[in-house]
């Protein structure tokens, strides 16, 4: 397997003069346009009829309230907002694995014009995209989504109550740490998907989880390897942050807002190359995992 440093290189390589850089950004840009489109289908469809007829007639906030919690209301909302977490959560794992078609193209040094191909594999198993998303949303996520950020708005709300900070807070880092292992386990999932989209939910998550035996440390080290990257970014959102301020109490000027303008535009060029950086460094090393496993799974089913 090749060392972190390696894959970092190979992937800079493939992004600036293999020309991925672009292809990468388009495929971000369609997978994001049908998640946001899938995802505002409800709101779209039946939002006005979700509004009561009678909360325009409304003048007070108690009115407004009592027609809010009539139950047809209530039940309108619950509908609507179940179609819109399913239609999102299938979106994303369209997206999810479309993406991770194209990255494995580009880690795997793919040169044709039809790099986009295969990239709705997702279509041909819908639904078991849409379970893997599932498992692997309450998997991974459910400590930081049903326990840190509850906590984080309950600080913070008791912060602005009591105008100190809430000590208990800082008992939630080693849940966020907690968190760490199974999202290590479980990143190659997309990958196998998009490879394999035979596969079942729960055997694509053994198959990751197998895949990560051993190469948890490794992948976590190759991440820490973005650090330069993302200081860099951070570094730049700090004098955007100091430009303001100085607008803020200087008055705007030509020379500030060409600054500003300038620092805008690179943040937000960095954010993407980062993104794509790290993506490709992903499917890079997952490319390398699973072509050592290979050989050791052929030996396996001689010896058999």
């Amino acid at each position: 397997m090749k060392p972190n440093i390696e894959i970092l290189g190979e992937a800079k390589l493939l992004l600036i003069a293999k020309r991925w850089f672009w292809r990468i950004v388009l495929a971000y840009l369609a997978f994001n346009l049908i998640s946001v489109l899938l995802g505002n289908i409800p709101n779209l469809v039946f939002g006005d009829a979700l509004i009561p007829a009678n909360l325009k007639e409304a003048n007070t906030p108690e009115e407004i309230l009592s027609i809010l919690k009539q139950k047809k209301f209530l039940a309108n909302l619950a509908i609507i907002g179940s179609f819109t977490v399913f239609l999102s959560f299938l979106a994303r794992a369209i997206s999810n694995t479309g993406i991770s078609k194209i990255l494995l193209k580009g880690a795997r040094n793919y040169d044709g014009t039809d790099w986009f191909k295969g990239a709705f594999c997702a279509l041909k198993d819908p639904f078991g995209a849409l379970l893997l998303f599932v498992v692997w949303f309450f998997r991974v996520l459910w400590i930081p989504i049903f326990i840190i950020m509850p906590a984080m708005i309950f600080f913070s709300v008791d912060f602005m109550k009591n105008d100190e900070p809430n000590f208990l807070f800082f008992l939630t880092l080693p849940l966020a740490l907690l968190s760490l292992k199974p999202f290590y386990r479980f990143r190659q999932i997309w990958f196998i998907k998009s490879e394999r989209p035979e596969l079942g939910a729960l055997e694509i998550m053994k198959e990751s989880d197998s895949l990560m035996e051993g190469n948890k440390m490794k992948n976590f080290h190759l991440d820490c390897r973005y650090w330069k990257i993302f200081t860099l970014i951070l570094l730049l959102m700090l004098i955007l942050t100091a430009i303001t301020l100085v607008e803020e109490h200087m008055g705007q000027s030509p020379i500030l807002a060409l600054v500003h303008l300038a620092s805008m535009g690179l943040v937000f060029y960095l954010a993407i190359y980062f993104n794509a950086y790290w993506d490709l460094g992903q499917a890079i090393f997952y490319r390398e995992i699973s072509d050592e496993k290979k050989p050791l799974a052929a030996a396996q089913s001689e010896e058999i």
